[in-house]
């Protein structure tokens, strides 16, 4: 990993973007054993970040991790939640990982940590396209234009956009089905959003895959398992 922004290490650890900086800003946080007070300040790997007594050594290619979560419903994706409920860190005994990317906490499935943040910006940004695969349990059962709708883009938030690359059903219920999205971007409630736009509200929401990256390796939700060789090598090629 290069040198970064001490307030983006913070927000790879989890930690909101404003609140990052203003934990920074509070002297609440000491690189190496000094107090800083600018969220610009850049680290590098080797650095120890100390955040409330805890401490957090930046990577190098000598001790990065690359694990996979199972992500279970009613999980916060977050290192703290001032009210107290369930968040991803309960399940991880690394206190230098940090998830790439997020899931809202009621979706389940594939959460990708690491503390490799080089490799972790790389799979959130837009530009590399990479797929992320969701199963949907939605009410009704969409049209094909309806699916076309997604594919097309639709307004999902005040002038933002969104759209799937790929959608198809998976199985026909009486009054329900299970629609499977690919999308190649994170932005918040994305998939949700999409699929009420079109007026079938998600029921269960499940992140089947990222990349290379699926449930296989990790079936029952609170697992966590690292991700192999072979995988990751793919992971890195995207």
């Amino acid at each position: 990993m290069s040198k970064m922004k001490l307030q983006k290490f913070l927000q790879q650890l989890g930690y909101a973007r404003r609140k990052a900086g203003e934990l920074v800003k509070s002297g609440k946080v000491k690189v190496n054993g000094s107090v800083v007070f600018e969220p610009w300040f850049l680290v590098k790997p080797g650095d120890r970040v100390e955040i409330g007594g805890k401490v957090y050594e930046l990577s190098t290619s000598e001790n990065k991790r690359y694990l996979v979560l199972h992500k279970p419903a009613g999980y916060l994706t977050t290192r703290h939640d001032p009210r107290g409920r369930p968040t991803i860190f309960d399940l991880i005994d690394d206190p230098t990982l940090f998830p790439v990317g997020r899931l809202d906490k009621d979706t389940e499935g594939v959460l990708i940590l690491t503390n490799d943040g080089d490799l972790a910006n790389r799979l959130m940004h837009p530009r590399y396209q990479v797929e992320r695969i969701y199963h949907a349990l939605v009410v009704g059962i969409p049209s094909q234009k309806d699916l076309s709708k997604l594919i097309e883009g639709i307004e999902i938030w005040k002038g933002q956009f969104g759209r799937a690359k790929k959608t198809r059903i998976i199985e026909k219920f009486k009054d329900k089905s299970w629609v499977e999205v690919v999308m190649t971007e994170g932005k918040k409630r994305e998939v949700r959003r999409l699929l009420e736009a079109v007026g079938h509200p998600v029921i269960r929401l499940i992140r089947v895959a990222y990349g290379p990256v699926d449930l296989t390796l990790v079936p029952v939700p609170g697992m966590i398992a690292e991700i192999p060789e072979k995988m990751l090598e793919e992971l890195k090629k995207l």
